[in-house]
Protein backbone atom coordinates (compact mmCIF):
# COMPACT_ATOMS: atom_id res chain seq x y z
CA UNK A 1 0.00 0.00 0.00
CA UNK A 2 1.27 3.42 -0.94
CA UNK A 3 1.02 6.16 1.49
CA UNK A 4 2.57 10.19 1.67
CA UNK A 5 5.35 9.89 3.84
CA UNK A 6 4.74 11.08 7.40
CA UNK A 7 5.97 14.74 7.79
CA UNK A 8 8.24 13.19 10.97
CA UNK A 9 9.78 11.41 8.54
CA UNK A 10 11.52 14.47 7.53
CA UNK A 11 12.45 15.94 10.99
CA UNK A 12 16.40 15.75 11.06
CA UNK A 13 17.26 16.48 14.46
CA UNK A 14 15.21 17.04 18.16
CA UNK A 15 17.46 19.03 20.63
CA UNK A 16 17.83 17.67 24.06
CA UNK A 17 15.84 15.06 23.42
CA UNK A 18 15.40 11.50 21.36
CA UNK A 19 14.02 9.90 17.71
CA UNK A 20 13.33 6.86 17.68
CA UNK A 21 12.35 4.79 14.21
CA UNK A 22 10.55 2.01 14.82
CA UNK A 23 10.97 -1.29 12.08
CA UNK A 24 7.06 -1.03 11.10
CA UNK A 25 8.02 2.55 9.95
CA UNK A 26 6.42 4.89 12.87
CA UNK A 27 8.52 7.84 14.54
CA UNK A 28 8.28 8.52 18.32
CA UNK A 29 9.86 11.84 19.24
CA UNK A 30 10.64 12.75 23.11
CA UNK A 31 12.78 11.95 26.03
CA UNK A 32 14.17 8.82 27.31
CA UNK A 33 13.38 7.47 30.60
CA UNK A 34 14.30 4.03 30.00
CA UNK A 35 16.81 1.97 27.94
CA UNK A 36 17.67 -1.80 28.70
CA UNK A 37 18.48 -4.77 26.52
CA UNK A 38 14.47 -5.52 26.57
CA UNK A 39 13.77 -2.29 25.07
CA UNK A 40 12.99 1.19 25.68
CA UNK A 41 10.33 4.33 27.60
CA UNK A 42 10.01 7.40 25.83
CA UNK A 43 8.23 10.08 27.30
CA UNK A 44 5.98 11.77 24.27
CA UNK A 45 3.36 14.35 24.40
CA UNK A 46 0.73 11.81 24.17
CA UNK A 47 2.28 10.02 27.36
CA UNK A 48 5.15 6.78 27.50
CA UNK A 49 5.56 4.80 24.65
CA UNK A 50 7.04 1.16 25.79
CA UNK A 51 8.79 -0.63 21.91
CA UNK A 52 10.51 -3.44 22.65
CA UNK A 53 14.28 -3.57 21.36
CA UNK A 54 13.14 -6.34 18.37
CA UNK A 55 10.86 -3.47 16.98
CA UNK A 56 13.36 -0.91 17.29
CA UNK A 57 15.40 -0.23 14.02
CA UNK A 58 17.24 3.66 15.28
CA UNK A 59 17.26 6.09 18.08
CA UNK A 60 18.95 9.13 17.33
CA UNK A 61 20.27 11.41 20.43
CA UNK A 62 20.38 14.93 20.11
CA UNK A 63 21.07 17.32 17.03
CA UNK A 64 22.61 14.28 15.14
CA UNK A 65 25.78 16.05 14.88
CA UNK A 66 29.09 13.80 14.88
CA UNK A 67 32.09 15.13 15.49
CA UNK A 68 35.15 12.59 13.77
CA UNK A 69 38.41 12.28 16.22
CA UNK A 70 41.55 13.57 14.94
CA UNK A 71 43.43 11.21 12.84
CA UNK A 72 46.24 11.80 15.69
CA UNK A 73 44.69 8.48 17.50
CA UNK A 74 44.74 5.15 16.04
CA UNK A 75 41.75 3.10 15.06
CA UNK A 76 41.27 -0.70 16.03
CA UNK A 77 39.20 -2.38 15.09
CA UNK A 78 37.68 -5.83 16.94
CA UNK A 79 36.53 -8.89 15.97
CA UNK A 80 33.05 -8.25 16.77
CA UNK A 81 32.80 -5.42 14.32
CA UNK A 82 33.35 -2.65 17.11
CA UNK A 83 36.06 0.08 16.43
CA UNK A 84 37.30 2.59 18.44
CA UNK A 85 39.73 5.70 18.72
CA UNK A 86 43.04 4.88 21.29
CA UNK A 87 45.42 7.59 22.71
CA UNK A 88 47.50 4.58 23.54
CA UNK A 89 47.98 0.89 21.47
CA UNK A 90 50.61 -1.54 23.13
CA UNK A 91 50.56 -5.38 23.32
CA UNK A 92 52.85 -7.45 26.14
CA UNK A 93 52.18 -11.15 26.00
CA UNK A 94 49.24 -11.76 23.55
CA UNK A 95 47.35 -8.80 25.73
CA UNK A 96 46.53 -5.17 24.11
CA UNK A 97 46.18 -2.36 26.26
CA UNK A 98 44.21 0.41 24.47
CA UNK A 99 44.15 3.62 26.32
CA UNK A 100 41.17 5.32 25.39
CA UNK A 101 40.94 9.48 24.26
CA UNK A 102 40.84 11.54 28.08
CA UNK A 103 37.61 13.15 26.89
CA UNK A 104 36.07 9.60 27.65
CA UNK A 105 37.22 9.39 30.92
CA UNK A 106 38.03 5.92 30.79
CA UNK A 107 40.39 3.35 32.04
CA UNK A 108 42.69 1.65 29.96
CA UNK A 109 41.21 -1.55 28.60
CA UNK A 110 42.95 -5.48 27.92
CA UNK A 111 41.65 -7.02 25.39
CA UNK A 112 43.15 -10.80 24.22
CA UNK A 113 45.42 -10.43 20.72
CA UNK A 114 42.83 -13.16 19.19
CA UNK A 115 39.97 -10.47 19.62
CA UNK A 116 42.29 -7.90 17.27
CA UNK A 117 40.83 -7.63 13.78
CA UNK A 118 42.95 -4.73 12.65
CA UNK A 119 44.88 -1.44 13.81
CA UNK A 120 45.26 1.56 11.72
CA UNK A 121 47.58 4.03 12.47
CA UNK A 122 47.91 6.44 9.94
CA UNK A 123 45.16 8.93 8.20
CA UNK A 124 43.44 7.60 4.59
CA UNK A 125 43.56 8.76 1.83
CA UNK A 126 40.75 7.72 -0.54
CA UNK A 127 43.31 4.96 -2.75
CA UNK A 128 45.29 3.94 0.53
CA UNK A 129 41.83 3.21 2.22
CA UNK A 130 40.65 1.47 -0.79
CA UNK A 131 43.26 -0.88 -0.84
CA UNK A 132 42.89 -1.04 2.72
CA UNK A 133 39.58 -2.63 2.54
CA UNK A 134 40.59 -4.31 -0.05
CA UNK A 135 43.54 -5.77 1.72
CA UNK A 136 40.85 -6.22 5.06
CA UNK A 137 38.04 -8.50 2.53
CA UNK A 138 41.11 -10.49 1.51
CA UNK A 139 40.87 -13.11 4.56
CA UNK A 140 44.54 -13.51 4.85
CA UNK A 141 46.08 -16.80 6.45
CA UNK A 142 48.63 -15.35 8.15
CA UNK A 143 49.09 -11.68 9.99
CA UNK A 144 49.82 -8.35 7.74
CA UNK A 145 52.08 -5.60 8.32
CA UNK A 146 51.01 -2.28 6.06
CA UNK A 147 53.15 0.20 5.22
CA UNK A 148 52.74 3.30 3.15
CA UNK A 149 54.49 4.26 0.46
CA UNK A 150 53.20 7.71 -0.83
CA UNK A 151 49.30 7.51 -2.03
CA UNK A 152 49.68 3.33 -2.43
CA UNK A 153 50.16 0.48 0.90
CA UNK A 154 52.09 -2.35 0.49
CA UNK A 155 51.90 -5.60 3.30
CA UNK A 156 54.16 -8.74 4.57
CA UNK A 157 53.53 -12.05 5.83
CA UNK A 158 54.07 -12.88 9.38
CA UNK A 159 53.18 -13.38 12.91
CA UNK A 160 52.72 -9.76 14.66
CA UNK A 161 54.44 -10.11 18.57
CA UNK A 162 54.58 -7.16 21.00
CA UNK A 163 54.04 -3.52 20.29
CA UNK A 164 55.47 -1.08 22.72
CA UNK A 165 55.49 2.99 21.87
CA UNK A 166 58.38 2.95 19.12
CA UNK A 167 58.43 -0.43 17.67
CA UNK A 168 56.18 -3.17 16.30
CA UNK A 169 57.99 -6.42 16.74
CA UNK A 170 57.25 -9.23 13.88
CA UNK A 171 58.52 -12.22 12.80
CA UNK A 172 58.93 -13.43 9.19
CA UNK A 173 60.38 -16.72 8.41
CA UNK A 174 61.50 -17.31 11.48
CA UNK A 175 63.39 -14.34 12.12
CA UNK A 176 62.44 -11.47 14.54
CA UNK A 177 62.55 -7.71 12.96
CA UNK A 178 61.90 -4.44 15.07
CA UNK A 179 59.84 -2.28 13.00
CA UNK A 180 59.51 1.20 13.00
CA UNK A 181 56.51 2.30 14.12
CA UNK A 182 56.33 5.60 12.26
CA UNK A 183 56.65 3.48 9.23
CA UNK A 184 53.44 1.66 9.92
CA UNK A 185 50.49 2.17 8.26
CA UNK A 186 48.51 -0.38 9.84
CA UNK A 187 48.13 -3.84 11.21
CA UNK A 188 45.79 -6.70 10.41
CA UNK A 189 45.61 -9.74 12.39
CA UNK A 190 45.09 -13.57 10.91
CA UNK A 191 41.81 -14.89 12.28
CA UNK A 192 43.51 -17.76 13.67
CA UNK A 193 40.36 -20.06 14.83
CA UNK A 194 36.95 -20.05 12.96
CA UNK A 195 34.71 -17.53 14.44
CA UNK A 196 30.73 -16.55 13.59
CA UNK A 197 30.62 -13.21 14.34
CA UNK A 198 27.01 -13.11 16.95
CA UNK A 199 24.24 -10.11 15.76
CA UNK A 200 24.48 -7.75 18.24
CA UNK A 201 21.70 -6.57 20.01
CA UNK A 202 22.75 -2.80 18.78
CA UNK A 203 25.68 -1.08 17.75
CA UNK A 204 26.42 1.75 19.48
CA UNK A 205 27.72 5.13 17.61
CA UNK A 206 29.08 7.98 19.15
CA UNK A 207 29.87 11.11 18.04
CA UNK A 208 33.47 10.93 17.59
CA UNK A 209 32.57 7.51 15.13
CA UNK A 210 33.43 5.11 18.00
CA UNK A 211 31.54 1.90 17.52
CA UNK A 212 30.19 -0.62 19.84
CA UNK A 213 28.58 -3.97 18.75
CA UNK A 214 26.71 -4.20 21.79
CA UNK A 215 25.50 -7.57 23.53
CA UNK A 216 24.16 -5.86 26.67
CA UNK A 217 23.51 -2.28 27.37
CA UNK A 218 21.78 -0.02 30.07
CA UNK A 219 21.21 3.60 30.95
CA UNK A 220 21.59 4.48 34.39
CA UNK A 221 21.88 8.63 35.19
CA UNK A 222 22.38 9.70 31.90
CA UNK A 223 25.31 6.91 31.40
CA UNK A 224 24.58 4.52 28.73
CA UNK A 225 27.00 1.28 30.05
CA UNK A 226 28.06 -0.93 26.92
CA UNK A 227 28.98 -4.89 26.97
CA UNK A 228 30.19 -6.14 23.54
CA UNK A 229 30.64 -9.85 22.95
CA UNK A 230 34.71 -9.28 22.75
CA UNK A 231 34.71 -8.38 26.18
CA UNK A 232 34.64 -4.11 26.01
CA UNK A 233 33.09 -2.68 29.11
CA UNK A 234 32.71 0.54 28.84
CA UNK A 235 30.51 3.25 30.05
CA UNK A 236 29.64 6.78 27.59
CA UNK A 237 28.03 9.82 29.12
CA UNK A 238 24.41 10.29 26.81
CA UNK A 239 25.87 13.25 25.38
CA UNK A 240 28.76 11.74 23.63
CA UNK A 241 25.97 9.09 22.19
CA UNK A 242 25.12 9.91 18.29
CA UNK A 243 22.78 6.97 17.88
CA UNK A 244 22.01 3.28 18.15
CA UNK A 245 21.40 1.17 14.84
CA UNK A 246 19.63 -2.10 15.73
CA UNK A 247 19.04 -3.08 11.79
CA UNK A 248 21.30 -6.08 12.21
CA UNK A 249 19.73 -8.41 11.13
CA UNK A 250 16.30 -7.39 10.55
CA UNK A 251 17.11 -5.81 8.15
CA UNK A 252 19.18 -5.70 4.56
CA UNK A 253 19.30 -3.13 1.85
CA UNK A 254 18.79 -3.88 -1.57
CA UNK A 255 22.18 -2.27 -2.29
CA UNK A 256 24.22 -4.63 -0.30
CA UNK A 257 22.61 -7.33 -2.31
CA UNK A 258 23.93 -8.17 -5.97
CA UNK A 259 21.47 -7.66 -8.50
CA UNK A 260 20.54 -11.27 -10.26
CA UNK A 261 19.89 -9.49 -13.52
CA UNK A 262 19.88 -5.81 -15.13
CA UNK A 263 18.22 -4.78 -18.38
CA UNK A 264 17.59 -1.37 -19.68
CA UNK A 265 15.98 -0.40 -23.03
CA UNK A 266 15.55 3.20 -24.00
CA UNK A 267 13.14 4.85 -26.61
CA UNK A 268 15.30 5.48 -28.77
CA UNK A 269 18.67 3.70 -28.76
CA UNK A 270 22.04 6.06 -27.84
CA UNK A 271 24.80 5.70 -30.58
CA UNK A 272 28.07 4.17 -30.15
CA UNK A 273 30.34 6.39 -28.08
CA UNK A 274 27.63 8.58 -26.33
CA UNK A 275 28.36 6.97 -22.76
CA UNK A 276 27.46 10.04 -21.10
CA UNK A 277 23.71 9.54 -22.64
CA UNK A 278 23.80 5.77 -21.98
CA UNK A 279 25.33 6.26 -18.21
CA UNK A 280 22.25 8.22 -17.46
CA UNK A 281 19.87 5.35 -18.96
CA UNK A 282 20.14 3.56 -15.64
CA UNK A 283 19.71 1.58 -13.60
CA UNK A 284 22.31 4.00 -11.32
CA UNK A 285 22.77 3.31 -7.73
CA UNK A 286 24.11 5.38 -4.53
CA UNK A 287 23.49 9.04 -6.93
CA UNK A 288 21.52 10.76 -8.87
CA UNK A 289 21.15 11.12 -12.37
CA UNK A 290 22.66 14.47 -12.93
CA UNK A 291 23.27 15.13 -9.03
CA UNK A 292 25.59 13.92 -6.43
CA UNK A 293 22.55 12.23 -4.74
CA UNK A 294 19.12 11.99 -5.90
CA UNK A 295 16.47 14.10 -4.28
CA UNK A 296 12.68 13.42 -3.75
CA UNK A 297 9.96 15.98 -2.72
CA UNK A 298 7.28 15.33 -0.41
CA UNK A 299 3.96 17.31 0.15
CA UNK A 300 3.47 18.38 4.06
CA UNK A 301 1.15 20.93 5.63
CA UNK A 302 1.98 23.98 7.12
CA UNK A 303 -0.02 25.98 8.92
CA UNK A 304 -3.51 24.76 6.75
CA UNK A 305 -1.52 25.32 3.40
CA UNK A 306 0.23 22.36 1.54
CA UNK A 307 4.49 22.87 0.87
CA UNK A 308 6.88 20.98 -1.11
CA UNK A 309 9.69 19.70 0.93
CA UNK A 310 12.41 17.98 -0.34
CA UNK A 311 15.10 15.29 0.85
CA UNK A 312 18.31 14.32 -0.76
CA UNK A 313 19.42 10.20 0.28
CA UNK A 314 22.91 8.83 0.62
CA UNK A 315 20.97 4.72 -0.69
CA UNK A 316 19.40 4.83 -3.67
CA UNK A 317 18.30 2.73 -6.83
CA UNK A 318 17.74 5.10 -10.13
CA UNK A 319 15.67 4.12 -13.00
CA UNK A 320 14.45 4.73 -16.40
CA UNK A 321 11.75 3.53 -18.82
CA UNK A 322 11.87 0.95 -19.60
CA UNK A 323 14.79 -1.47 -17.58
CA UNK A 324 14.23 -4.30 -15.02
CA UNK A 325 16.40 -4.79 -11.68
CA UNK A 326 15.85 -8.45 -10.47
CA UNK A 327 17.03 -9.37 -7.05
CA UNK A 328 17.39 -13.04 -5.45
CA UNK A 329 16.10 -12.85 -2.01
CA UNK A 330 17.81 -13.63 1.32
CA UNK A 331 14.96 -16.32 3.54
CA UNK A 332 13.42 -14.95 6.32
CA UNK A 333 12.45 -11.83 4.99
CA UNK A 334 8.87 -10.49 5.02
CA UNK A 335 8.60 -6.89 3.74
CA UNK A 336 10.18 -4.23 1.07
CA UNK A 337 9.93 -0.54 1.79
CA UNK A 338 11.21 2.48 -0.08
CA UNK A 339 10.72 5.98 -0.63
CA UNK A 340 9.65 6.16 -4.23
CA UNK A 341 9.38 9.11 -6.52
CA UNK A 342 10.16 11.06 -9.62
CA UNK A 343 13.00 13.29 -9.51
CA UNK A 344 12.48 16.42 -7.78
CA UNK A 345 14.63 18.53 -10.30
CA UNK A 346 11.46 17.67 -12.90
CA UNK A 347 9.15 19.39 -10.04
CA UNK A 348 5.37 18.58 -11.18
CA UNK A 349 6.65 17.13 -14.32
CA UNK A 350 7.60 13.61 -15.32
CA UNK A 351 5.67 10.88 -15.02
CA UNK A 352 6.34 6.69 -15.10
CA UNK A 353 4.92 3.03 -14.42
CA UNK A 354 6.21 1.28 -11.93
CA UNK A 355 5.94 -2.51 -11.14
CA UNK A 356 7.27 -4.74 -8.21
CA UNK A 357 6.65 -8.26 -8.98
CA UNK A 358 7.80 -10.77 -6.08
CA UNK A 359 8.45 -14.69 -8.26
CA UNK A 360 5.27 -14.70 -10.84
CA UNK A 361 2.66 -12.45 -8.89
CA UNK A 362 2.66 -8.36 -9.22
CA UNK A 363 2.60 -6.53 -5.69
CA UNK A 364 2.42 -3.04 -7.26
CA UNK A 365 1.41 -1.15 -10.42
CA UNK A 366 1.36 2.33 -10.54
CA UNK A 367 1.76 5.29 -12.49
CA UNK A 368 4.22 7.49 -10.66
CA UNK A 369 3.97 11.26 -11.18
CA UNK A 370 5.94 14.38 -10.27
CA UNK A 371 2.94 16.19 -9.32
CA UNK A 372 2.02 13.94 -6.50
CA UNK A 373 5.22 14.02 -4.53
CA UNK A 374 6.91 11.00 -3.24
CA UNK A 375 5.35 8.14 -1.60
CA UNK A 376 6.32 4.96 0.89
CA UNK A 377 6.37 1.82 -0.70
CA UNK A 378 5.87 -0.69 2.19
CA UNK A 379 4.96 -4.36 -0.02
CA UNK A 380 4.34 -7.80 1.55
CA UNK A 381 7.25 -10.20 0.27
CA UNK A 382 7.04 -13.56 2.76
CA UNK A 383 8.26 -15.81 1.30
CA UNK A 384 9.42 -13.90 -2.42
CA UNK A 385 12.58 -15.33 -3.39
CA UNK A 386 13.23 -13.34 -6.55
CA UNK A 387 12.21 -9.91 -6.46
CA UNK A 388 11.91 -7.81 -9.64
CA UNK A 389 11.62 -4.01 -10.34
CA UNK A 390 10.17 -2.65 -13.92
CA UNK A 391 10.03 0.80 -14.72
CA UNK A 392 7.92 1.59 -17.94
CA UNK A 393 7.03 4.06 -20.28
CA UNK A 394 4.37 6.47 -18.36
CA UNK A 395 1.52 9.17 -20.46
CA UNK A 396 4.57 11.26 -21.26
CA UNK A 397 6.56 8.43 -23.06
CA UNK A 398 10.16 9.03 -22.08
CA UNK A 399 10.14 12.40 -20.97
CA UNK A 400 10.42 12.90 -17.41
CA UNK A 401 10.69 8.99 -16.56
CA UNK A 402 13.59 9.35 -13.40
CA UNK A 403 12.02 7.67 -10.75
CA UNK A 404 14.25 7.06 -7.63
CA UNK A 405 13.92 4.16 -4.95
CA UNK A 406 14.92 5.43 -1.82
CA UNK A 407 16.97 3.52 1.07
CA UNK A 408 15.49 0.39 -0.55
CA UNK A 409 15.83 -2.24 2.27
CA UNK A 410 13.58 -5.84 3.31
CA UNK A 411 12.32 -6.26 6.37
CA UNK A 412 12.12 -9.15 8.78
Amino acid sequence: MINLLVASILVLGVPNGVRVERLDGPVAVGAIQSLRDEGLILTTEHGDVSIQSDQLFLVHFGDGITTPTPWAATWVELRDGSQLPVAAFTIKNKVATLELPEAMNHPPISVPITQLAAVRFQPPSPKTDTEWKTLRASAPVADLLVIRHEESVDHVAGLLGDIDENVIHFEVDGESIPVPREKVYGLLYYQRESHIRKVPLCTVIARDETRLAATRLILIDAILSVCTESGLDISLPLSQIHHLDYSAGKLVYLLDLTPRSSQSSPFIDMPPGAELLRDAEGPIFDRGFFTAKPILRFRSQEQQRAKWEAASYDRSIGMRSRSELTYRLPEGFRRLQAHVGIDAELGDRGAARLIVQGDDKTLFDEEIEGRQGAMALDLDIDKVRYLKFLVDYGAEGDIGDRIYLCDPRIIK
